[in-house]
Formats: C-alpha cells, sequence, structure tokens
C-alpha cells in the first residue's frame, strides 16, 4: 500500500470523535488511488498496533494502521 500511495505515514485531523471506518473514509476521499487502494472489505485495521474492526472508536494520538489482506498458502 505505502508503495502504491506514495507515503510511508499520514496524520488525519478529525473535528470530532470518529471510528476507523470514518478515517478510512476521509483517506478515500483524497483521490482515486486512494479510493482504489482502501475500497476494500478485507482491509485489515490495527490501532496502536492491535488488531481492530472497522468501527474502534480512536483517540487523539492513536496511531492507525492499514493492511491488505493476506494470503497464506
Amino acid at each position: 500500500m505505502r508503495e502504491t500511495l506514495g507515503v510511508e505515514r499520514t496524520e488525519v485531523t478529525c473535528d470530532d470523535a470518529c471510528s476507523v471506518a470514518d478515517v478510512v473514509q476521509l483517506l478515500r476521499q483524497r483521490g482515486d488511488v486512494w479510493d482504489d487502494v482502501l475500497n476494500n472489505a478485507d482491509l485489515l485495521c490495527s490501532v496502536n498496533q492491535e488488531l481492530v474492526a472497522l468501527d474502534t472508536q480512536l483517540s487523539d494520538g492513536d496511531e492507525l494502521g492499514l493492511f491488505p489482506p493476506v494470503t497464506g498458502g
């Protein structure tokens, strides 16, 4: 994802309390590439290095990680 988007990290500011899903939606609004990469129902998310669901509420200073789905074999 970072190679496709051309960034290793970015900061997002929410006006009110927001969830992981809210931040994903804000990032998707940055344009076509962002929308394509983050428009995946199997997107894995972590907050402060713990896997979480999209409805998880974020607090000021939280680190949100977004990962493509992984395959195994």
